[in-house]
């Protein structure tokens, strides 16, 4: 599955056991956590965030969709973790993931940071 737009977004992250999945994943969440924080992952990130926030939504209902998905996201993920650090960057991820979509820029990192969780993997 391709994902083109937000609601195909909102399909994949509401699948059955799509959190539980990346969650299960990770053995150690404080190292995962840390990895993530350095070198070419945390740089990576905030380069394609930064690019993102210059451009414009496509339309008037898509930051307040991509705020449910956010939403959504560091629920699931905080319940099943217990870890609100967990919980924010998966949150984040996906709110970058949703916002690359809605601005119809899907850089090559954005698709595989997508890839890697429709993998089940806690990108790091």
């Amino acid at each position: 599955m391709t994902t083109e737009s937000i609601k195909e977004l909102s399909i994949l992250i509401h699948e059955e056991d799509f959190f539980e999945v990346v969650a299960s994943a990770v053995k150690d969440w404080d190292e995962a956590l840390d990895q993530r924080d350095r070198g070419e992952f945390d740089a990576s990130w905030v380069e394609s965030n930064e690019y993102l926030k210059k451009l414009d939504y496509k339309t008037s209902t898509d930051e307040k969709e991509i705020s449910v998905l956010r939403e959504v996201s560091f629920k699931k993920m905080f319940r099943l973790t217990q870890n609100s650090e967990a919980a924010s960057f998966v949150s984040d991820d996906i709110g970058m993931i949703g916002e690359a979509i809605a601005k119809g820029h899907v850089s090559e990192w954005v698709a595989s940071l997508l890839d890697l969780y429709r993998k089940g993997e806690f990108p790091c």
